[in-house]
């Protein structure tokens, strides 16, 4: 998921507003970041040297249990907690993204980017108070954040691919 620069990042991380869409910039400053999101430069590029391909590029975060990531994110709160945004998707949520990307390819065209998230945090703190206190120069929709709202919209996914995430732990 890191093609947006997170957990690794050397630099303190900003973002412009909340919840991050496919559209949201890049702010890359460490190789991993680095490393995934030119995958999504040369997927582009793919499809442009191959017309007729398809390739869905899948930003899939934070995989594990949500258990197991709320125990990460209490021992490290800085790195793990604010660095990946709370956020979360467990392992057969990820693997029907997967499954869905290769079985509804034909409901878009070229190169398309979906976040891949769980729809809450790995915490109960509402996110727009988590986003208020950590990243205050945020726009944060009015409609978001009161409940644990994923940091992350989904709707893209979930209207081209089909793809929902329905485990809740």
């Amino acid at each position: 998921m890191n093609a947006i620069g997170l957990s690794y990042s050397n630099q303190p991380r900003a973002w412009d507003y909340f919840p991050l869409d496919e559209n949201v910039e890049q702010r890359l400053t460490d190789s991993y970041a680095l490393a995934k999101a030119e995958t999504e430069v040369q997927a582009r590029s793919f499809v442009r040297w191959f017309p007729g391909t398809k390739i869905a590029c899948l930003r899939i975060h934070e995989v594990a249990p949500r258990k197991e990531v709320t125990d990460e994110h209490a021992g490290d709160w800085v790195g793990s907690a604010i660095g990946q945004l709370w956020g979360w998707v467990h392992p057969v949520a990820t693997a029907r993204a997967c499954l869905a990307a290769i079985e509804h390819a034909d409901n878009f065209e070229g190169c398309e980017i979906f976040n891949v998230h769980a729809p809450n945090t790995a915490q109960e703190t509402p996110s727009r108070d988590l986003a208020k206190k950590y990243f205050p120069n945020a726009k944060i929709d009015d409609d978001w954040g009161r409940g644990n709202e994923s940091f992350w919209v989904t709707e893209k996914i979930e209207r081209v691919l089909g793809w929902k995430h329905y485990e809740l732990e």
